[in-house]
């Protein structure tokens, strides 16, 4: 009996040794360090049974696959870094909760969180994808998730696939800012919300573009709901220290719903991008402004080239603009090589609340002059369009490229207007 006894005790300890799965009930970063060191070299899978704090910067390996059981999850101090380089396996609810240690002043007059004392997750996951409610980001519409959907994005740009999945509401811009990555929105609708902000005068040196000499002295600045800009901008954001040619390369947003509510809101921005991708949306801009602009910052004096774009499969009703290409007058901006086909218009008569004026559903302009012929569109090829009930077609000025199978009914003026557009051509058009 003894024997025997002695034996089992050997069995489960060997077993122990040799497991390829250790569960934690809770603890902190020492207890996954321990967990880790039991797996061996061999690795092996660290589940997760109870609330564990991380305190320290700690790194799983890509040995280490680490499954989570509703609803716990990794509390990570604020300043502190986790990096997972191992596979994470987890429905879509949160697995992460990233504290603050309030070493940061920020700005207690608005919702702009500067991040920077926040807790961290990085890494390079084995996963095909990682999802936003990781992160915590409510998806039944509920609360705003601006920011930290923002560090959802950002926090693994190895991944190449960004899934999201419900209806999320929006008080800041989301910038999809990582490069080769496949956001797929197919499931997704999100909502501008519908209230102003108020920014501190100390984020003026990180928006300047926002503040204009009579409201320097400001100690506050009223904002739209979401950034002047996107709903969701395909580039990074607008704190003019970009310095390479490109902010971001080879980005394909693939479906989704797209509602700006406030007046100053586009559904979706390309900013200063190369090899882009924007398939099958649907966009209800009735109390929005644009659907799909390129608008690269007004004061912005390093280069900046938006170009290899393609737009396919667009749907949108309501707004001031359905498309709109804006290069600021003597900046060194420019658009080259964009494809937009299969869109369809309705109801594209709204007024721009800034002029109090009527637009052009395709609005394309280098703000030429006379005496300025430098023209900034390049290579813009329009096709497969439906525009019903609209105040106006086509607003051209200084482009060159084609439009053509162009469907327009209802235009409330002349369809098209051109100007300064030195080699452009359009055909098989019908005008009712």
């Amino acid at each position: 009996m003894k024997s025997n006894f002695l034996n089992l005790i050997l069995f489960f300890s060997i077993s122990f040794m040799y497991s390829t799965e250790i569960v934690l009930p809770g603890g902190n970063q020492q207890t996954i360090l321990n967990a880790i060191n039991s797996l061996n070299e061999e690795g092996g899978t660290i589940i997760i049974n109870g609330d564990i704090n991380i305190d320290n910067d700690i790194t799983i390996p890509k040995n280490i696959s680490l499954k989570f059981i509703q609803p716990h999850k990794l509390i990570i101090k604020g300043r502190v870094i986790l990096t997972i380089n191992g596979f994470i396996d987890s429905a879509p609810y949160q697995i992460f909760e990233l504290k603050n240690n309030g070493t940061i002043d920020d700005c207690p007059f608005d919702r702009f969180d500067l991040t920077l004392d926040d807790g961290k997750v990085t890494g390079k996951p084995l996963n095909e994808y990682v999802t936003p409610q990781w992160w915590g980001v409510n998806n039944k519409g509920e609360v705003p998730v601006g920011e930290i959907f923002q560090k959802a994005i950002e926090s693994f740009p190895n991944v190449g696939k960004f899934v999201a999945n419900g209806t999320f509401l929006l008080d800041l811009t989301l910038h999809l800012n990582q490069d080769n990555t496949y956001y797929d929105f197919s499931g997704a609708t999100f909502i501008g919300v519908n209230q102003p902000r108020t920014v501190c005068k100390k984020l003026e040196n990180v928006y300047l573009q926002y503040y204009t000499q009579q409201e320097i002295d400001n100690f506050q600045k009223p904002w739209p709901a979401t950034d002047i800009g996107g709903l969701i901008n395909i580039g990074k954001k607008r704190d003019l220290t970009e310095t390479s040619p490109y902010s971001v390369q080879n980005i394909t947003l693939y479906g989704g719903n797209y509602i700006p509510k406030n007046k100053y809101d586009n559904a979706l921005g390309i900013l200063n991008a190369k090899n882009i991708k924007i398939l099958n949306v649907n966009i209800d801009c009735t109390n929005g402004f644009r659907g799909i602009a390129i608008q690269h910052p007004k004061f912005w004096n390093l280069e900046s080239v938006t170009e290899n774009v393609i737009i396919k499969d667009v749907i949108q009703n309501g707004g001031v603009n359905v498309f709109n290409i804006d290069m600021a007058t003597g900046r060194p901006h420019s658009t080259k090589n964009v494809i937009i086909d299969n869109v369809i218009g309705n109801n594209i008569r709204n007024i721009n609340p800034k002029t109090n004026k009527y637009e052009a559903a395709f609005r394309l302009s280098s703000q030429m002059q006379p005496i300025d012929m430098n023209q900034k569109i390049f290579n813009i090829s329009i096709t497969n369009v439906i525009l019903n009930d609209i105040y106006k077609g086509f607003e051209i000025t200084g482009i060159d490229g084609i439009l053509s199978g162009l469907q327009i009914i209802g235009s409330q003026t002349n369809w098209i207007d051109t100007k300064y557009s030195r080699d452009f051509t359009i055909t098989n058009s019908r005008i009712k």
